[in-house]
């Protein structure tokens, strides 16, 4: 059974402000109670140890470092490989050298130093040259500038 409210045409609802600036003030009031009440963090005092000396890292016998120059020039511990790899002869040269590599270090380990400016394509040859030869550990660092 349904039933009519009539409310009359004289009464609008209306949303009662006195009791929302009630709730509002407490509202206020407990965060500002809570604030006042926390207790400042405290830091624990850390007492780092003095350093008087730190030792050179060593890197292993078996590492070969090819740097690779944003110029597209190639060296192989220090050793210019491939003045330009636009030129096919250098780069075969290249590729044989890291198979003569290959044979003569026993699980040898590779880690490509190139410049920020080089280019992926560069890159991709060289681990795809790493690669072929063998190598199967190959990682790469990044020099912000140029290379030594």
């Amino acid at each position: 059974m349904k039933t009519k409210l009539d409310m009359g045409a004289d009464e609008d609802a209306e949303v009662q402000m006195g009791p929302l600036i009630d709730c509002v003030f407490l509202l206020l009031i407990f965060f500002l109670v809570a604030s006042v009440l926390k207790k400042p963090h405290q830091e624990i005092p850390v007492v780092q140890p003095h350093v008087s000396g730190a030792l050179e890292p060593k890197q292993p016998a078996n590492l070969a470092v090819i740097h690779l120059s944003a110029a597209r020039s190639v060296h192989l511990n220090g050793e210019l490989m491939v003045r330009n790899m636009a030129d096919g002869q250098e780069v075969e040269f290249f590729l044989k050298r890291m198979k003569e590599l290959a044979a003569t270090e026993p699980r040898p380990r590779i880690r490509v130093d190139l410049e920020r400016a080089s280019t992926y394509q560069d890159l991709m040859f060289v681990t795809d040259a790493c690669s072929k030869a063998g190598f199967n550990q190959v990682g790469t660092h990044i020099w912000g500038g140029k290379l030594p």
